[in-house]
């Protein structure tokens, strides 16, 4: 859904793993979004990004909160996790901002599924 929504498809993602580090999406056109999928990549599963939060814009410059993810165990259990928003959010841009890494200092995310 998310490649048909965003406009976007890639297989894997390298995110330097430091607190307040991004990654911005922008779809085609305003979305809505009702949470992510998010998937750690396969066997590094101490690469996988504990807390974050998401924040939408409609134009890439001013963001409103959308809502944060606290995921536990991604070391020991690293399967995909969803996160549903309290509320869905509407923009063209999605940015994800990593609060608190899993173990590693690179980040390697093998999917998130926007939906």
């Amino acid at each position: 859904m998310a490649e048909r929504q965003l406009g976007y498809n890639k297989t894997k993602w390298e995110i330097e793993a430091q607190p307040g580090n991004q990654t911005i999406m922008h779809a085609d056109k305003n979305v809505e979004i009702n949470g992510i999928i998010y998937s750690p990549h396969r066997g590094k599963h101490e690469s996988a990004i504990s807390k974050g939060k998401i924040e939408v814009s409609d134009d890439g410059k001013t963001w409103r909160n959308a809502g944060a993810w606290e995921f536990s165990n991604m070391t020991n259990n690293p399967s995909p996790r969803e996160y549903r928003l309290a509320t869905p959010a509407k923009g063209q841009y999605i940015k994800i901002t990593i609060k608190e890494p899993a173990e590693k200092p690179l980040q390697e995310v093998a999917d998130i599924d926007v939906f």
